[in-house]
């Protein structure tokens, strides 16, 4: 009668133990998945770990990479990945039952986030556009289209980047700009490259200086001031024909080749 009393206790022992020595199943990872699965530099990443656990044991996931910064201290799934950097970086997850662990990792390519720049270079006086204009920002460039048309694509986002177009006969156009991440729009009107010529206006006798003298060159002119002196802007460059007319002289023709900045150059007038 004792031994039969004890019989059943000793079965519930043995259960106990067995409950007790039985092995725990390692928490298994699938995969690693990450939305958007283009990562661009500067842009937050969601993180989700796939992982199971035959035991039904509740998981926690510990998360870590050599770039960026993670929300809730790394702790949790899903969770946000915000990264700065560009390149090609590791992100680890483990995942842990509270017995034992399981780690697999992923390689997110991060790319520098772009933008594109387009618009038209023109004549700043006849608003025409203008073809072959070299249209550069740091090391990206291409060139105006016969109708001025250009665009740059592919250049790195960013502020205070510098822009120029040059455009031989035209003045060098330059400036700052921000570059986003969507196609921006810039037009840019070039003024024609021009010389100033200046110079003194002498009687070829007396080598007195002559006021009043009409001094032209095409639709630009002026007159001498009392001691001679004289200035013409806005010149275009290359070979050009200069006027003096004054009554009581001859009329003096000049050939002249204006480069760009000031020319100088003196005229004798000759008496009727």
């Amino acid at each position: 009668m004792k031994h039969s009393i004890l019989l059943p206790l000793y079965l519930v022992l043995i259960l106990v133990a067995c409950e007790e020595t039985k092995k725990n199943s390692t928490p298994s990872i699938a995969e690693i998945i990450y939305s958007p699965t283009t990562v661009v530099s500067s842009s937050s990443v969601i993180l989700n770990a796939i992982a199971t656990d035959e035991d039904g044991d509740e998981l926690t996931y510990n998360w870590s990479s050599p770039a960026g910064s993670f929300s809730n201290s790394g702790v949790g799934n899903p969770i946000d990945w915000y990264v700065t950097e560009v390149g090609d970086f590791e992100v680890t997850c483990v995942v842990n039952d509270g017995k034992a662990t399981a780690e697999t990792s992923v390689i997110i390519q991060v790319s520098q986030e772009v933008g594109s720049l387009s618009g038209f270079i023109r004549d700043y006086d006849s608003d025409v556009g203008l073809e072959g204009a070299r249209i550069s920002i740091n090391s990206f460039s291409t060139f105006s289209q016969d109708d001025g048309n250009y665009i740059i694509e592919n250049i790195p986002t960013g502020s205070n980047q510098l822009l120029t177009v040059t455009l031989d006969g035209y003045e060098v156009y330059s400036t700052t700009i921000a570059i986003y991440d969507y196609e921006d729009t810039r037009n840019i009107d070039l003024r024609i490259l021009t010389g100033t010529i200046s110079g003194n206006i002498y009687d070829s006798t007396s080598n007195q200086p002559i006021s009043s003298v009409e001094v032209s060159i095409e639709d630009s002119r002026t007159w001498s001031e009392t001691n001679g002196y004289y200035i013409l802007e806005n010149i275009s460059l290359g070979n050009r024909i200069i006027w003096a007319i004054r009554m009581d002289y001859l009329v003096q023709s000049d050939s002249i080749q204006v480069v760009a900045g000031n020319n100088s150059f003196d005229m004798y007038l000759t008496g009727e």
